[in-house]
């Protein structure tokens, strides 16, 4: 799969989205378990609104956690549209050093 290539669905059809992002960090998770030599993996996915000086947006950001450091992200804004854009972004370099 890879990181998948932004792309924008229509207000209501977030829930199409929802299949890519999973398979996104699982494919994250997967790779890092791989990597992993012995011990526990300490993940974690959290979410949260982006919050603007006072004012809390539609705009989300989704993230996996591995080490204290965020290792993959999903982020969700609104366009002028008001549709909602996918952009997707993982670092797992230096990680196992």
């Amino acid at each position: 799969m890879g990181v998948p290539e932004p792309f924008t669905a229509e207000t209501g059809d977030q829930h199409k989205a929802a299949k890519t992002i999973d398979d996104f960090f699982q494919e994250t998770i997967t790779l890092i378990k791989a990597s992993h030599k012995a011990g526990p993996l300490h993940l974690s996915i959290e979410s949260g609104e982006i919050v603007l000086p006072g004012v809390v947006t539609d705009n989300r950001v989704t993230y996996l956690i591995y080490r204290d450091r965020v290792v993959a992200c999903v982020m969700d804004t609104r366009t002028e549209l008001n549709h909602v854009h996918y952009d997707f972004f993982r670092n797992l370099e230096n990680l196992f050093e």
